[in-house]
């Protein structure tokens, strides 16, 4: 898999954790968004791209660390997911 496809995990509510595989390029729009138990994720450094609304309304989104400083995340991809810390390893 070379994305999370558009909406694909949109209102998982249980999903709690993810982990993504070292092949993925990009996150679409409406990925993860409104995953209220989501606390955390790792973005491997093959992701070159997060777009919008993809982690709207997490509200349990803790943190996310992205592991290639070069990510490119559209300005509104956290809309709504407010206290997020993110960590660039």
């Amino acid at each position: 898999m070379h994305k999370v496809a558009e909406g694909q995990f949109f209102r998982c509510e249980s999903l709690s954790q993810v982990e993504l595989g070292e092949k993925l390029t990009s996150i679409e729009r409406w990925s993860f968004a409104k995953c209220k138990s989501l606390k955390e994720i790792v973005i491997p450094a093959s992701v070159e791209y997060i777009d919008e609304y993809a982690f709207a309304y997490c509200d349990s989104l803790e943190r996310i660390i992205l592991t290639n400083k070069d990510t490119k995340i559209h300005k509104k991809a956290f809309i709504r997911t407010s206290g997020v810390e993110v960590i660039y390893e």
